[in-house]
């Protein structure tokens, strides 16, 4: 159960920093008001899931609260630190977005939603700092950056697109710039081809690996096909919501979102696995 709870935990808190990221871009870039109630609750809601799910890794929940003494000297602390920041700042966001002026409070959304996205962004920072451990080499590389860091982009950019989905009734979903999700998923998979060819050199490196050909290309797994599956299918998705076709644009999203997870899934099983 410690190993699934971490899964999830470190997947339902890089999906939330990841939303943001993509509904302030969209916010940014395009005529939707997609930083809403409904953006901040969602958002709201992966946090809590990841802080209960965080909760069956330890062996006395009541004392988790012992986790924020250390926070000069632990990477631990800091983490729990900017997760209750990052949601404090998103339930400020949630409530001045349920205020009856949108438009007046338009500002100070973006403005609270940007501070959500640089808490977020110290919650990553701590939580790929944690899994620098000198005696898991695996851990200690930036492979681990980089796979955060695309789990991040993947899922977000999915988040982000389901969100402004179930915003129609205030917004035009095809008016929304998809492309910057989609820039933002091309990217996250980019990322885990990265990691795939860096893990390449540095296993070539190693004694013993003399008889690995640096030119040769590194196997794609099962986990990996799930996932570019899944992430292929949500782009699709994704253009076809810019050119109006709604209906295939949620199939493909709901299709994408499900393979995808699955592979993200199976991916960080693997990462633990190697502890």
């Amino acid at each position: 159960m410690g190993e699934r709870s971490l899964v999830w935990f470190t997947l339902l808190v890089q999906a939330a920093c990841g939303a943001l990221v993509g509904l302030v871009g969209i916010q940014l870039l395009g005529p939707n008001d997609v930083l809403g109630p409904v953006s901040f609750v969602v958002i709201g809601l992966l946090l809590l899931a990841a802080v209960v799910v965080s909760t069956l890794h330890l062996g006395a929940p009541r004392h988790a609260a012992n986790a924020l003494r250390n926070w000069r000297t632990s990477w631990l602390s800091r983490e729990v630190l900017a997760l209750g920041l990052m949601g404090g700042v998103v339930a400020l966001g949630a409530v001045v977005a349920l205020l009856p002026d949108p438009e007046a409070t338009m500002g100070v959304r973006i403005v609270i939603a940007a501070l959500a996205v640089g808490a977020g962004a110290i919650l990553l920072l701590s939580m790929v700092r944690l899994y620098a451990v000198r005696t898991i080499p695996e851990w200690d590389t930036l492979r681990t950056s980089a796979q955060f860091a695309g789990s991040t982009l993947r899922l977000g950019a999915i988040a982000a697109a389901i969100v402004v989905l179930m915003m129609t009734a205030a917004n035009d979903p095809a008016a929304a710039p998809m492309a910057w999700l989609v820039a933002l998923l091309a990217l996250g998979v980019g990322l885990e081809f990265a990691h795939h060819a860096r893990a390449r050199s540095t296993s070539a490196a190693r004694p013993g690996a003399l008889l690995v050909r640096a030119d040769e290309p590194e196997p794609v797994d099962a986990s990996t096909r799930w996932l570019i599956v899944g992430a292929f299918a949500a782009g699709t998705g994704l253009l076809a919501l810019t050119v109006g076709l709604a209906l295939l644009a949620v199939v493909l999203l709901v299709a994408g979102a499900v393979v995808l997870g699955v592979g993200e899934v199976r991916l960080r099983g693997r990462f633990y696995e190697l502890a």
